[in-house]
C-alpha cells in the first residue's frame, strides 16, 4: 500500500515537472499571492479618512476635541461646516467618509458635571471604513474624556464624554448590503471572462478555427461576432442577478437603476476584451482557465471594494486604476446604497469607457499579431 502511494506520488511529481506552467502555479502562485496581499494590507489600518467637522460648541473645550482628531493619523479634517445638512451631499460625492459633530450643549453639560457626547457620522456603505472610523474615534474621545475625568473627579470617575454614531446609507451595518453586490460583480466578471477565453482557445484547440474564419470572412468580423454574443449573455446576467439582489435579498436601491446598467456597458466591453487577450496566451482551455483564476482574485482585492483604495500602498492604487472592476463594483454599491447620480458617477464612467477602448484595442491588436505569426509559420 505504502509503496503504491509512493509510486503514485513520484508519478505526479514527474507529470508536474513536465508541465512547467502547472508546476509554477503550484509552487509559486501561493507565495506570490501571500506577498501581494501582505503588501496590500501592510498599512494595518484605514488611515487619513477624509472627515468633515460641524462644531456647534466652538469654545476651548470643543476645539480641544477637534484638535484631538486633527492630531490623529486616522483622520484628515477636510471640511469645517456650518450645519449637518451639508454632510450627506459631501459623502455622496465621495469627498468625505466621516463627520464629527459637536453639539451646542457639549461644553455646558461638562461644566454642569453631566455626561455629554459627540456625534460621529460615518459612511456605512463600506464597513471596513466605518468600523475603522468608529474604533479610532472612540480612542481619540476616550483619551480626552479620561483626562477631564481625572482632573475633576479622580481616577475612578466615569469618563464624561461619549461617542454616539450615526451610520449613513447602511444603518443596520448589513453585510449583505456591503458584500453581495460586489460578489455578484466578481461572479459575472469571472464567468464571462472564462467563457470568452475558453471559447476562443477552443476554436484553435479543436481545429475549428479555419471554419470559424471562413464563416466570419475576416478576423475583425470574427472578433465582433463572438464579442456581441458574449456581451448579450453578460448583460443578461447583470440584469438577472441585480434584480434578484434587490427583490429577494432586499438590498435597497436608492439610486437610478439605469445608471447601473449604463456602467455595465463599458464594464462588459472590458471583460470580454480581457477574455480575448487572455486567450492569446493560452494553448488549451485548461491553461485559459488557470490564467483567468490567477487574474480574478487579485483584481477583486485590488479594486478597493473590500479594502479601501486610500489604505493601499500608492503603487497598488495605480495598479487598481487600470482594473475595470475598480470603477464598476464600488459604483454599483454607491448607486444602490447611497443613491448617487450621474454627475457624481461621470468621472468613473469616463475612465471605464477609456479602459474599454484600450482593452478592446489591445485585444484586436494581439489577434492580428498572432494571425501574422501563424501565417509566417
Amino acid at each position: 500500500m505504502v509503496r503504491r502511494l509512493w509510486k503514485i506520488g513520484v508519478r505526479e511529481v514527474k507529470l508536474l515537472y513536465q508541465d512547467k506552467k502547472a508546476l509554477l502555479v503550484v509552487l509559486f502562485v501561493p507565495l506570490l499571492y501571500s506577498m501581494l496581499f501582505g503588501y496590500l494590507y501592510s498599512p494595518n489600518a484605514v488611515k487619513h479618512v477624509k472627515t468633515a467637522v460641524v462644531n456647534k460648541s466652538p469654545d476651548s473645550t470643543g476645539r480641544m476635541v477637534v484638535e484631538g482628531f486633527r492630531k490623529s493619523d486616522r483622520f484628515d479634517l477636510e471640511y469645517f461646516l456650518e450645519s449637518e445638512e451639508e454632510i450627506k451631499p459631501l459623502m455622496e460625492k465621495g469627498a468625505i467618509d466621516a463627520a464629527l459633530i459637536i453639539p451646542e450643549d457639549f461644553t455646558r453639560n461638562l461644566k454642569k458635571g453631566k455626561n455629554t457626547e459627540v456625534l460621529l457620522g460615518v459612511n456605512a456603505s463600506n464597513m471596513i471604513i466605518s468600523n475603522g472610523v468608529m474604533a479610532s474615534a472612540m480612542q481619540v474621545v476616550q483619551t480626552y474624556s479620561t483626562g477631564i475625568a481625572l482632573q475633576k473627579m479622580g481616577a475612578l470617575a466615569q469618563p464624561p464624554i461619549m461617542v454616539s454614531f450615526r451610520p449613513w446609507f447602511n444603518p443596520t451595518f448589513s453585510y449583505v448590503n456591503y458584500l453581495l453586490l460586489g460578489i455578484i460583480s466578481i461572479a459575472i466578471h469571472q464567468i464571462l471572462l472564462m467563457s470568452v477565453a475558453n471559447s476562443w482557445v477552443k476554436e484553435r484547440e479543436t481545429g475549428t478555427w479555419a471554419e470559424f474564419m471562413e464563416l466570419a470572412g475576416n478576423l475583425f468580423t470574427a472578433i465582433l461576432g463572438k464579442f456581441f454574443t458574449y456581451f448579450l449573455f453578460g448583460f443578461f446576467s447583470l440584469l438577472a442577478t441585480s434584480v434578484a439582489a434587490f427583490k429577494f435579498y432586499h438590498i435597497p436601491l436608492r439610486g437610478n437603476y439605469e445608471l447601473i446598467l449604463l456602467m455595465g456597458l463599458p464594464f462588459m466591453v472590458c471583460i470580454i476584451s480581457l477574455g480575448i487577450i487572455v486567450a492569446q496566451f493560452a494553448k488549451t482551455e485548461t491553461e485559459a482557465t488557470q490564467l483567468v483564476m490567477l487574474l480574478t482574485y487579485p483584481m477583486f482585492l485590488l479594486s478597493g471594494f473590500t479594502w479601501p483604495l486610500m489604505a493601499m500602498p500608492e503603487i497598488l492604487q495605480k495598479v487598481a486604476g487600470i482594473i475595470p472592476f475598480t470603477y464598476f463594483a464600488e459604483n454599483f454599491r454607491r448607486v444602490a446604497l447611497m443613491g448617487i447620480d450621474y454627475k457624481v458617477l461621470s468621472t468613473d464612467f469616463l475612465k471605464l469607457c477609456i479602459l474599454a477602448i484600450v482593452y478592446f484595442g489591445v485585444a484586436v491588436g494581439l489577434n492580428y499579431w498572432r494571425e501574422k505569426q501563424c501565417s509566417r509559420a
